[in-house]
């Protein structure tokens, strides 16, 4: 994985429908679901990271710092059999 400078790229999450039982039947709503990347920082240091939709800044920057390059955090390369399912 390379890392990238293009900070317009950096992915900060989606809106996905989450759907729960109340006792009042089934509801749903919209919810953040933010994507975690790989940030480098100015002063060094490299953490996982988030964006923080409320705050709008991303988790371990303060409001208006900005990271100078970013990687997307990996995923398992098979997803299906990564599942946690009892034998």
């Amino acid at each position: 994985m390379n890392w990238n400078t293009d900070l317009n790229g950096i992915p900060c999450g989606s809106m996905v429908t989450r759907t729960v039982t109340t006792k009042d039947g089934i509801k749903k709503y919209d919810d953040f679901q933010p994507d975690f990347v790989i940030l480098a920082s100015k002063c060094g240091k490299v953490i996982k990271s988030y964006w923080i939709r409320d705050e709008r800044r991303f988790a371990g920057f303060k409001q208006g710092e900005q990271p100078v390059a970013w990687m997307r955090w990996p995923r398992h390369p098979f997803p299906s059999e990564a599942s946690l399912t009892p034998p």
